[in-house]
């Protein structure tokens, strides 16, 4: 194992001449690998909130994100008290809805919150989407 990665640092910082297409492939292949490891260390990361228990589930998941530098974005429905939680553990938030009673509503509901979910996802570009029992999270 350890011959083989000297043999692969050898190509990829040795002469050109010696093997040039193998050690072309090898450096674009050594930055593309780089490049996935950037971007892979730092997400862009979706989360919605349909509860309050969500916020409780999350908070701490969402703190250690933020201090590694990862970008947060988290969506909330008004319901109960899941807006205050989220301003009392200081989350910044876009509220994508509320809570409705009738059939109806909710059906015309879900199509809204799916666009203004899609225009979220849109902006943000994420990696990943996360939420609980979340249809919403799951359109995107």
């Amino acid at each position: 194992m350890c011959q083989y990665a000297e043999t692969v640092c050898a190509l990829i910082s040795g002469p050109s001449h010696i093997i040039p297409n193998i050690s072309r492939q090898m450096e674009i292949t050594s930055k593309i690998l780089y490049m996935r490891y950037l971007i892979k260390n730092i997400m862009r990361i979706l989360i919605d909130m349909g509860h309050p228990a969500h916020v409780h589930f999350f908070k701490n998941a969402i703190w250690e994100l933020q201090r590694r530098g990862h970008g947060v974005k988290i969506t909330a429905r008004d319901k109960d008290v899941t807006l205050e939680l989220l301003r009392a553990y200081g989350f910044e938030y876009e509220i994508r809805g509320v809570l409705k009673g009738s059939l109806l509503s909710k059906d015309t509901d879900m199509f809204r919150v799916d666009l203004k979910m899609l225009e979220n996802a849109k902006k943000l570009k994420p990696d990943m989407t996360l939420g609980i029992h979340n249809t919403y999270a799951a359109h995107i």
